[in-house]
């Protein structure tokens, strides 16, 4: 019933059902963990984290307890502290490319764009269809100057997700710092297309 209520994003329900389901079973580790989404959700991150943190006191060893603490971390601005987070799920979980996604967001948001680089890299060889990895390996790229890698990084996210508005965007910007206007006044206005805003 919660996971269905989180899905549907009805994240007040699914959090009083985890309420619920912790007054006895208070040592439950993935009710904790659970709790912890769906505070994250509801952008109550401070309760977010000591939902993860309590789960991890009984659980130490789940990587997607230690992502999630990463994440939420990441949403407050505790840049360094949600890496060491990050990196600690991959200890656990080499494979998850979500996590090494989100550790290289950290890194490009810190203007190390190297190793923002290295962590997109590592989420493509793991999951080469998400559009999220291409787009921000692509933003680190332009922040590198590689700007025909940076343009061949938003066409592969604009392959599997080709109504992203965003990476539109940054390819119309890729176009132009290489000098083909025409091309990018056509991104531009793709975009456009499809967020007017």
């Amino acid at each position: 019933k919660r996971k269905n209520l989180f899905r549907l994003q009805q994240y007040q329900e699914a959090l009083e059902s985890y309420e619920q389901a912790l007054a006895p079973r208070s040592d439950a580790y993935e009710l904790w963990y659970g709790r912890g989404k769906v505070l994250t959700k509801l952008k109550r991150t401070d309760d977010a984290i000591a939902s993860f943190e309590k789960a991890l006191n009984l659980n130490p060893h789940s990587a997607k307890v230690w992502a999630s603490l990463g994440q939420a971390l990441m949403y407050q601005q505790k840049n360094e502290a949600a890496i060491a987070k990050f990196e600690k799920a991959l200890r656990l979980s080499p494979d998850d490319a979500l996590s090494w996604t989100y550790k290289g967001f950290l890194y490009k948001r810190m203007g190390r764009y190297e190793d923002a680089l290295t962590c997109f890299d590592n989420a493509i060889n793991i999951a080469p269809q998400v559009a999220r990895s291409w787009h921000h390996r692509g933003l680190a790229l332009m922040n590198l100057t590689r700007y025909q890698d940076a343009h061949d990084s938003f066409e592969c996210a604009l392959k599997f997700q080709a109504y992203d508005h965003k990476s539109w965007l940054s390819l119309g910007w890729a176009l132009e710092k290489m000098g083909n206007y025409q091309k990018a006044i056509e991104a531009y206005n793709k975009s456009l297309s499809i967020e007017p805003d």
